[in-house]
């Protein structure tokens, strides 16, 4: 009887289910490769190297341009641009820099994002912002 219930519920719950699950397939439905183009704000933070960092923003910084990558420097890290492949070797790169110029520890934060129904860049996201300012 319990077994029999669960299975009634587990029917109705699908069921109630299936047009948001129908929709949420569309929208991983699209012709762009979520993986192919993302931004990723990174905060990379070396420790034990004293209060200033600008010298390791700075070599952080031209590992991502010698990758060709787009970036946009603000006060508390740097939004990168490129393939998920790119950014995260990129990132890797910049830990081994950061080694080598004597930072015993490297901390890094990351948010990144991927988006399936089209490609945005960090401009795009500014320019949806000040339009409406």
């Amino acid at each position: 009887i319990i077994f029999s219930l669960f299975v009634r519920m587990l029917r109705v719950a699908v069921t109630a289910q299936a047009p948001r699950i129908i929709t949420l397939a569309r929208s991983f439905s699209s012709n762009v490769d979520p993986f192919a183009h993302v931004i990723a704000d990174l905060q990379l933070t070396p420790l034990g190297v004293g209060v200033s960092v600008s010298k390791y923003v700075a070599a952080c910084e031209k590992v991502f341009k010698d990758r060709h990558l787009t970036t946009t420097l603000h006060g508390y890290g740097t939004n990168v641009e490129g393939s998920w492949d790119e950014v995260m070797a990129a990132l890797k790169e910049c830990h081994r820099v950061l080694h080598a110029m004597g930072a015993p520890r490297v901390s890094t934060a990351v948010k990144l994002g991927t988006r399936s129904d089209r490609v945005q860049q960090v401009k795009d996201k500014l320019n949806s912002v000040t339009s409406k300012m």
